[in-house]
């Protein structure tokens, strides 16, 4: 959509302005991400689905709130991708449901000079908690996949399926940066910062440089935009131009593709330069501009991860419902 390509920076920009560390595509992104799989999916597996999240024990509070009567199942899956970021709210009672450490998997990016950096455990056993990505969507697909537990369990496994898919392909939730700099790593992003002109103030602002990539689907929540959002992406990134990857179907492979597009296109093979979080603060050592250029190369990129990630999901969960 043109009005995204025009005012997306402004719109981003303004909602980063001192937002906190976080670790997810913001609620637009995973919302698009969950339009196109939908888009993908069988008449059979939506209504699958559907029957799914109303026994989701939030499918009244959270799952259920349609502007549009005659999409009111799109809309739920939309916002089911969503729920594990809901939940992280303290006070809420679901918070027993947050899991901070499953959203991302830090495979390390380490430059030249330094210690090579462990890299993270991928395999699950049953019975033991994850403490990354990479396990939390064994975990969560082994209890979708089990029709012999409650729906209400199969249902909340869902939502965690919709959102891992969708932050797994984020290159900010792959990686982290072992620099000099940044000794113990830079947290996927979260700890390196930038001054950005916001154009919507005419003021300098500063915002880590993961919040960026997070916001670049945009901020827009109102249906229309989200489904006309989805179908340029479609349109733009056809399936069909994506046999070899969607030929693909394993997660830590989607994982060390992130990794990848990260190493060159988030930190720019190690040549980009920008302060921790600590001289970020600290008027007298302002944070460097994002290199020119940076927004035009890194917003096709996270298009295309959005895409694949919406036909990923798709088939995945046309594969989970097959016998």
């Amino acid at each position: 959509m043109r009005s995204r390509r025009v005012f997306l920076c402004s719109f981003a920009l303004a909602a980063l302005c001192g937002a906190p560390a976080t670790r997810a595509w913001n609620n637009t992104g995973h919302e698009i991400i969950a339009n196109i799989a939908w888009q993908n999916l069988s008449p059979a597996a939506r209504e699958k689905i559907t029957a799914l999240l109303h026994a989701h024990p939030d499918y009244a509070e959270y799952l259920s709130h349609s502007p549009d009567p005659a999409n009111a199942d799109l809309h739920a899956f939309e916002l089911a991708a969503t729920w594990p970021d809901w939940v992280r709210t303290p006070g809420r009672p679901q918070y027993r449901y947050n899991h901070p450490e499953w959203h991302f998997v830090d495979f390390p990016y380490s430059l030249p000079g330094l210690p090579d950096q462990p890299q993270p455990i991928a395999d699950w056993k049953p019975g033991d908690n994850p403490i990354n990505a990479l396990q939390a969507h064994q975990k969560v697909l082994a209890v979708f996949q089990n029709q012999s537990l409650p729906d209400a369990d199969r249902a909340i496994a869902l939502c965690w399926i919709a959102h891992l898919d969708g932050d797994i392909h984020l290159p900010v939730h792959a990686a982290s940066l072992f620099s000099p700099q940044f000794p113990a790593g830079d947290k996927g992003a979260n700890s390196i910062r930038f001054t950005i002109h916001d154009p919507a103030t005419g003021a300098d602002r500063q915002s880590a440089l993961h919040a960026l990539w997070d916001e670049m689907l945009g901020n827009d929540q109102s249906e229309p935009v989200l489904h006309a959002e989805a179908l340029r992406l479609m349109r733009e990134h056809p399936a069909s131009d994506m046999k070899d990857q969607l030929a693909q179907m394993d997660f830590t492979a989607w994982a060390k593709e992130s990794f990848a597009l990260a190493r060159e296109h988030v930190y720019l093979n190690g040549t980009l330069q920008g302060a921790d979080a600590n001289a970020a603060q600290n008027k007298s050592l302002p944070a460097p501009p994002l290199p020119t250029g940076y927004m035009a190369q890194a917003m096709p990129i996270a298009d295309q991860r959005a895409a694949l990630a919406g036909y990923r999901l798709a088939a995945e969960l046309e594969a989970a419902f097959s016998p």
